[in-house]
């Protein structure tokens, strides 16, 4: 072995293992002194991040332990809270048991007093423990509590996380169906046994009401709400066979209340839930006496109560006189008569058209003819067969009188609401109904979009008037008189020039061309649907046909603006001589009397002579006979005009206070939340849709008990996509549709009816629900404009300003209902009403119970969790000080060991030396 002086390598190993040495030594003291094996990440980087990761799991679990164990309490004040309540129900019901016994004889309104005492604190401690509608733990409670794992689409929050839904456990007495909302008679009404004129007996008994009914023994009430609207609206029968005060008549309404209710359709499962019923209103006078009205609660849901014939309008408090209720009657009468025979040759189709009066949707009636054959008379007949068998019409109450030749047709409503009758394909008129034509003589639509003119004979003294009925609306005239040329070309161009001359053609997209076979063609660019009729006397030059002996290129007219009913018909023949002063008034406005020729036999024909004669009668109404009775038209649509007194009016055939509008038959339930319009609290109005291009969105948002917003925009049109708003009828149904088809269980809570303005003249629509914040958005149709509106918008500021693109936010309407032990019957509909309560209040307990049930199950294995898993962080993070301690001596030795060393190698060059000196 050589020796070296220059490098010791010796030494430098020791040096090297000695270094190794100190920081092992190092490493290990700073083991021992922090109780980690992992110090610094260089000493196992991999097992610090789990570690880490760990540590952070724990921190999660215990602020989530430590949320449960908030939530456990929050709900254990709750159930204390329902615990309390309990014991007011059962204090409640011990009242209510006591007023019930017929042998009790203290003061029955002291009983009352304590009774509604105890519902207010039902409803103050509910609102104390955040379970009232709409309060602080009203809603969904989720408690993040940490430890979950993703798996199968569930995130690990979702995982980690607990929860309790308490927005269906709600506590306050609406909750429990011990108050809510009520619908009920006119105030004042009294239909108890005390009343001489209007107790329910004398009601029964009257025989007018008695024949109004459509089924005998009974009386009809029908009810809407959410799920149970427009044509699903559920019909309460109820046979009146032993009532004889409010008591019988309550337990046979609620009888009928849950007939309907166990109907197998979707509207009566709806209209089940919503829990209506009947109860008797006890009102006290101030001289001590009660009367008696008839009420419809509800706990569950808004809605609204319309009478169906005069029995049932009686009972909400309607009267004519007596104990007569309202007539519920409207009519429409032709302008025409029913005469002659149908022209020309071969088959054809005549298609008389019904809509409103609560229909769904338009009920078309096609009828053949032979033309050159069928005479008026035929035709009437079997018009008047065809609504007969016509079901739907029928549940309508929609009839048709039997026609009589030469005079007018008269269809008539039971149910008080608001129809057209329009007709098309009749090009003689037989029915007097107008003479608008179809797409073709056998078509069997009413409606068209494009209709196709045949062959034309045309020269540049060709003149024809062309009426049209856009959308079933009033009649429109292009006038054209001569040609700048005898080609379909010029034709054509002529009509487009009438066209675009009147906007509400133009706004109908309607267009004239010539098509392949040269022949016209007239037809909607934006699907609008509309009528057509060509007037000229003996010729056909256009090649649309003729319908009419005078009218060559003049603004005649062969039809009429019968879109909507105006008329009032005397229900009772004439039947005396007398000298009668006639008093009526237009739209509220001042009395106007005319006085009736004096003497002699009294007629129709001359009474209606007189009426006329009369300048302010003439200026707003006519009066005509229709099968010998009286009849007054308004001049105007939308105007009422009413028959306020008269010297001897039954003998005329009239009822005082008749008008050509039925009076209002429905209530809406108090208590809800409804739009109001206006200082008069009014309904949104509406007009149809006529044309393509006029479509409206309406937008509704509500907010859930959660706080969260919904929203659904409804848009309503009349074009070849959709055709959902004809009439008023049409619009609330599709409105109602679309809420109930949205899946959103908020927005099924909204529901649209039909109702009166206050003005009496219109019908319009309101909104009802028993949510406390939604809200009402009207789009602008393009086709409105502040003098002419269509669609729904805001009639209350008068036509100088547009009534759409507004916003409706809905205000709680004044009653509402409450559970009432002031008499024997309202005591006992209590103890029933509060023997649900207390197992509905159970059922929300069980909900409480079960949260903290399912807390404390969460929080053992969050503790389970944190305990394992920082036994797991600690074998990664913690040292062994065992090992720590025997490795501290094995470098303390090792280093002692390793300085020894490392001094004889630095002394080995020395024995260099030795061999120098020898030299």
């Amino acid at each position: 072995m050589g020796f070296q002086i220059n490098t010791n390598i010796p030494s430098l190993v020791a040096q090297d293992n000695l270094r190794v040495t100190s920081d092992f030594q190092q490493k290990t003291i700073q083991r021992v002194t922090s109780g980690l094996r992992i110090v610094a990440s260089g000493d196992d980087a991999a097992g610090l991040a789990i570690a880490n990761s760990f540590r952070s799991d724990i921190a999660v679990l215990s602020q989530g332990i430590r949320n449960a164990n908030d939530g456990i309490s929050t709900l254990q004040i709750i159930d204390g809270g329902i615990n309390n309540i309990s014991k007011l129900l059962d204090r409640a019901r011990t009242l209510a048991t006591q007023s019930a016994s017929g042998t009790f004889t203290g003061s029955r309104s002291v009983l009352n007093s304590e009774f509604q005492s105890v519902l207010r604190e039902v409803d103050r401690q509910a609102q104390t423990i955040g379970l009232d509608r709409g309060g602080q733990f009203a809603k969904s409670l989720s408690i993040f509590i940490g430890g979950g794992k993703a798996n199968a689409g569930i995130t690990e929050i979702s995982n980690g996380s607990v929860g309790v839904d308490l927005s269906a456990s709600t506590v306050d007495t609406q909750s429990l169906g011990i108050s809510g909302v009520q619908a009920a008679s006119k105030s004042g009404t009294d239909l108890s046994t005390s009343s001489a004129t209007t107790s329910v007996q004398s009601i029964v008994n009257d025989t007018t009401n008695k024949n109004s009914a459509a089924n005998g023994g009974y009386t009809d009430f029908y009810i809407r709400g959410a799920g149970f609207s427009d044509a699903d609206q559920v019909k309460v029968s109820v046979n009146l066979a032993g009532v004889t005060n409010t008591s019988t008549l309550v337990s046979a309404v609620n009888a009928a209340i849950e007939a309907a209710g166990n109907g197998t359709s979707a509207a009566a499962t709806a209209f089940k839930n919503t829990n209506v019923r009947a109860v008797v209103i006890s009102d006290k006078q101030a001289d001590g006496t009660v009367k008696e009205r008839l009420g419809f609660q509800a706990s569950t849901g808004a809605f609204q109560v319309v009478a169906g014939d005069r029995m049932s309008n009686a009972l909400l408090g309607n009267f004519t006189s007596g104990a007569t209720g309202k007539s519920l009657s409207t009519a429409f009468v032709g302008r025409g008569t029913v005469t002659g025979t149908s022209t020309g040759a071969g088959s054809a189709n005549v298609i008389v058209r019904v809509q409103g009066s609560g229909l769904a949707a338009p009920v078309d009636i096609t009828l053949g003819i032979t033309q050159g054959t069928t005479t008026a008379a035929q035709l009437a007949t079997a018009l008047k067969l065809a609504v007969d068998n016509n079901a739907t019409l029928q549940a309508a109450g929609v009839t048709l009188d039997n026609p009589v030749s030469g005079e007018a047709m008269v269809f008539r409503s039971t149910h008080g609401e608001r129809f057209e009758v329009l007709a098309a394909g009749d090009n003689d008129n037989l029915l007097g109904l107008g003479t608008f034509r179809l797409s073709s003589d056998t078509a069997t639509s009413f409606d068209y979009t494009t209709v196709t003119g045949g062959a034309a004979t045309l020269s540049t003294t060709s003149a024809q008037t062309f009426e049209f009925s856009i959308g079933g609306g009033a009649v429109q005239q292009v006038v054209v008189n001569g040609l700048t040329a005898g080609t379909a070309t010029a034709a054509a161009a002529a009509i487009n020039a009438g066209i675009a001359a009147n906007s509400t053609l133009a706004a109908a997209g309607l267009q004239a061309t010539v098509n392949g076979g040269g022949t016209i063609d007239i037809a909607s660019t934006n699907g609008t649907a509309f009528r057509l009729n060509a007037l000229a006397p003996g010729q056909d030059n256009f090649g649309f046909g003729t319908n009419a002996t005078t009218g060559t290129g003049t603004t005649y007219s062969a039809n009429y603006n019968d879109a909507i009913y105006n008329t009032i018909d005397g229900p009772y023949a004439i039947t005396a001589s007398t000298n009668d002063t006639f008093t009526f008034s237009v739209d509220g406005g001042s009395a106007v009397s005319v006085t009736l020729t004096a003497g002699g036999a009294r007629t129709a024909t001359s009474i209606a002579a007189d009426l006329n004669g009369n300048a302010t009668f003439a200026a707003a109404a006519t009066a005509t006979v229709v099968n010998g009775q009286l009849v007054i038209t308004s001049d105007n649509a939308n105007s009422k005009v009413k028959i306020e007194s008269g010297t001897s009016l039954a003998t005329l055939g009239f009822e005082a206070g008749q008008s050509n509008y039925a009076d209002k038959n429905t209530v809406n339930s108090g208590g809800a939340y409804t739009t109001e319009l206006g200082t008069n609290k009014d309904v949104f109005s509406f007009n149809s849709i006529r044309n393509g291009a006029s479509d409206q969105t309406v937008t509704l948002t509500a907010v859930d008990d959660n706080g969260a917003e919904h929203s659904l925009a409804i848009t309503l049109r009349n074009d070849d996509t959709s055709r959902n708003a004809r009439s008023i009828d049409e619009a609330i149904k599709t409105i109602n549709e679309q809420l109930q088809q949205s899946a959103d269980p908020t927005m099924k809570k909204l529901v649209a009816v039909k109702e009166q303005n206050t003005t009496g003249n219109e019908e319009g629509i309101r909104f009802l629900s028993t949510l406390r914040n939604f809200r009402v958005s009207l789009g602008v149709s393009s086709g409105s404009t502040a003098a002419s509106e269509v669609g729904v918008y805001d009639g209350t500021s008068g036509n100088s300003v547009l009534g759409q693109g507004a916003i409706s936010k809905a205000v709680q309407s004044t009653g509402g209902a409450q559970l009432d032990i002031a008499t024997m019957d309202g005591a006992t509909a209590a103890v029933t009403a509060l023997a649900t309560a207390v197992s509905i209040l159970g059922d929300a307990q069980a909900v409480v119970g079960r949260g903290q049930n399912q807390f404390n199950y969460a929080v053992n294995l969050a503790q389970s969790q944190m305990t394992n898993i920082a036994a797991a962080e600690s074998r990664i993070r913690d040292a062994d000080l065992a090992m720590e301690a025997a490795n501290l001596s094995k470098a303390q030795i090792i280093l002692q060991a390793g300085v020894a060393a490392l001094a004889q190698a630095n002394s080995a060059p020395q024995a260099v030396l030795s061999l120098l000196q020898g030299r």
